[in-house]
């Protein structure tokens, strides 16, 4: 029921113009919350949103007001888990300790700002739950740290001094 109107170029009538089918006639100024079940979305490692606005060429007014755009629902523990590792210190003259909790990542690799790989480990040993990632060697700058399980990923900004 986000509609008002669901006239389309074949429909007869006065309100719309160049009509899809689904779209708001007239003007309303009361703000309205509106909402959309994500259900099929889930298991998506990534989605993104986009919010179109189109008009006719017979309207001349000032539009619509997205705000407070939410979802909401729970997330799943593997995915809340890989979302709260940290890595400190940072920055760090090369020594980095990625606390990963109850994580045991598949992969860990880093990418300078170019994108290259300059350090890539599997079969990762882990102490109380610390991986220590070892960049002394590298040159100075920014990389990125992916820290991969079998199902998803995260990836961290670091910089060594």
């Amino acid at each position: 029921n986000w509609y008002n109107s669901d006239r389309t170029l074949q429909t007869a009538g006065d309100d719309c113009y160049n009509c899809v089918g689904a779209q708001w006639t007239g003007t309303d100024t009361t703000l309205k919350d509106y909402s959309y079940p994500l259900n099929a979305l889930i298991g998506n490692a990534a989605v993104i949103f986009r919010i179109v606005f189109q008009s006719d060429e017979n309207t001349r007014q000032l539009g619509v007001v997205v705000d407070d755009f939410v979802i909401d629902g729970t997330l799943d523990q593997a995915a809340f888990e890989l979302n709260n590792v940290a890595v400190y210190p940072n920055p760090s003259k090369g020594i980095f300790n990625l606390s990963l909790g109850t994580i045991v990542p598949d992969a860990i690799t880093v990418y300078d700002v170019m994108g290259k790989v300059i350090y890539d480990k599997k079969g990762l040993i882990t102490t109380k739950g610390v991986y220590s990632l070892d960049l002394s060697t590298a040159a100075t700058g920014i990389y990125f740290v992916k820290i991969a399980t079998e199902k998803q990923s995260v990836t961290k900004r670091i910089m060594k001094e």
